[in-house]
């Protein structure tokens, strides 16, 4: 059967409505606050950064043999 309805009063109106309000807010506080984390943790976190590549260097030696002048560079 039908559940008995009880009188629709302001005061059951008013929780009611007030009860989704706060409910609303609630999910949303807590949106924000995830939001919030996530984009604190990317900025913070500096752990993971990648390390600069070496540059691999030689010392190298030139030998220049013969007769006249000769500009090296």
């Amino acid at each position: 059967m039908w559940p008995k309805k009880g009188p629709a009063g302001p005061a059951t109106a008013s929780r009611n409505g007030s009860s989704n309000n706060r409910r609303g807010f609630v999910i949303a506080a807590a949106v924000v606050a995830a939001c919030t984390g996530l984009v604190l943790y990317g900025v913070l976190n500096t752990e993971d950064q990648p390390k600069p590549r070496a540059v691999p260097t030689a010392e190298v030696t030139y030998e220049v043999t013969g007769t006249g002048t000769v500009e090296v560079s």
